[in-house]
């Protein structure tokens, strides 16, 4: 299996996002810039609602930070990070990264297990914020049966 690292470097030197980055319009992971990563050292970093710091530690140990930009929130930013992060650790081709947003609990990510996104349509979306536990499971009785009713 080809590795990312290279001679007497560390995988978080090697590993960069070149001109490109991932995720979709909702969430967005870029390399943190210098001056965003002195913005958050001195302290003026904590006020961002739209842009959190988030930590990838390697299998070497080695440490980087990243950008992730997304106007929903920090509850939408820690349940969607892990599709961007695995995008970017398949394309990176790495095995697996312990990540973290803004000194939050730590994930682990894997590039080598493929995801793919969960996507609610609109009727289910829908269906979940009408429909009632005492519906869903008038519901489920009416398609399906149990081992009581077949004696």
């Amino acid at each position: 299996m080809k590795t990312v690292q290279n001679e007497g470097k560390t995988i978080a030197e090697v590993v960069s996002i070149p001109n490109f980055r991932y995720g979709d319009k909702n969430i967005v992971l870029r390399e943190e810039s210098a001056d965003e990563k002195g913005w958050r050292d001195s302290g003026l970093g904590k006020a961002a609602t739209s842009n959190f710091r988030l930590e990838m530690q390697f299998r070497d140990k080695s440490v980087k930070y990243f950008s992730l930009l997304t106007e929903h929130g920090s509850d939408y930013a820690e349940s969607e990070a892990v599709y961007v992060i695995h995008e970017f650790l398949a394309e990176q081709k790495l095995e697996r990264v312990k990540w973290r947003i803004e000194k939050g609990p730590y994930h682990i990510t894997s590039g080598l297990i493929p995801m793919k996104k969960k996507k609610a349509g609109l009727f289910n979306r829908t269906a979940d914020s009408i429909m009632s536990i005492n519906w869903r499971q008038r519901i489920h009785n009416f398609f399906y049966l149990d081992d009581a009713d077949l004696e």
